[in-house]
């Protein structure tokens, strides 16, 4: 399976140790990691990096990720749900994006990126991004 050519991912996900794993799990596989958001507050920041993909866990504490995916929907970035909980629990507007349910193996997480990030907008290393919202905000 190819990574595309530096495909950045914010992860968002309210469990610290899931988190930290999936961030090793993609690191080790080629992606880059812009972020780890535990809240929504923090991942409509992180947003500003402009990942080409999010990995955004639907519940987040007391939480739903909702306003996240709309952000990223609005700022054309592609979006993986994951979940415990069954898809006919996802909120209204989630049926078209791909969910990967937990628990997962580590070769379904990678399948599902690897495929959103194929349809991302991947641009090589270096190369400037003019669409970053906040420039006082630097890439991790």
């Amino acid at each position: 399976m190819s990574v595309p050519s530096h495909a950045r991912v914010l992860i968002v996900e309210d469990e610290a140790l899931i988190a930290v794993a999936i961030e090793d799990i993609l690191s080790e596989r080629g992606y880059d990691i812009v972020g780890v958001a535990y809240t929504v507050p923090e991942a409509l920041k992180l947003l500003n990096l402009r990942p080409h993909l999010t990995l955004l866990d639907v519940k987040l504490g007391s939480e739903t990720s909702v306003p996240i995916a709309h952000r990223c929907r609005e700022l054309g970035i592609s979006v993986v749900l994951t979940t415990g909980y069954a898809s006919s629990t996802l909120p209204d507007g989630f049926g078209e994006l791909p969910v990967l349910s937990k628990p997962y193996a580590v070769d379904d997480l990678c399948e599902m990126v690897n495929r959103a990030a194929q349809t991302a907008r991947v641009q090589p290393r270096g190369a400037r991004h003019p669409e970053r919202l906040d420039p006082a905000i630097r890439p991790l």
